[in-house]
């Protein structure tokens, strides 16, 4: 009777040990394949955001830019505004020699532009020393958007055409 004890506490602690390792195992199973999983997630995640941003992203090129552009309207996620009274006639010539001229609330500044292609915006430095940055949203040749990089103008789009 005492070895029949003892042999059945044998086989209860060897089970036991038994399925220690199992569970140990399957745990290292488990988090090998997680651990493996979530690598692939991110990789394909990753992969997806930057297709999309390839996918959205546009070329633009200076001589897409030369041209005379009229402040047309402004936008933000809802709705388009018309131009205000002070603004209408606003403009902005991008010349070859990467001069500019532009007019804005009545006032007719001079100065130099030029185009950052990685980061998609242009910046003016007016002659008066001031410089202005403003971001590329969509450009064809008779549409330009902009976003200025100023705080008050930053949530809205403004919308250039051109004639020519």
């Amino acid at each position: 009777m005492q070895l029949k004890k003892q042999w059945k506490k044998l086989q209860i602690e060897e089970c036991s040990q038994l399925c220690k390792r199992l569970k140990a195992q399957g745990k290292i199973y488990y988090q090998t394949i997680m651990a493996d999983n979530k690598k692939k997630i991110f990789v394909f995640i990753a992969s997806l955001f930057l297709s999309m941003r390839s996918i959205y992203a546009q070329k633009i090129d200076k001589n897409d830019l030369l041209n005379t552009w009229h402040l047309d309207k402004y936008a933000d996620e809802k709705d388009y505004y018309k131009v205000p009274k002070i603004e209408q006639g606003d403009y902005i010539i991008l010349k070859e020699d990467m001069t500019v001229e532009s007019r804005s609330e009545g006032e007719i500044r001079q100065g130099t532009w030029m185009l950052n292609t990685n980061g998609t915006y242009i910046e003016i430095k007016h002659d008066n020393g001031k410089s202005e940055k403003m971001y590329i949203v969509y450009a064809t040749s008779r549409t330009l958007v902009l976003m200025y990089d100023v705080d008050e103008y930053r949530e809205f789009e403004a919308h250039y055409v051109s004639c020519n």
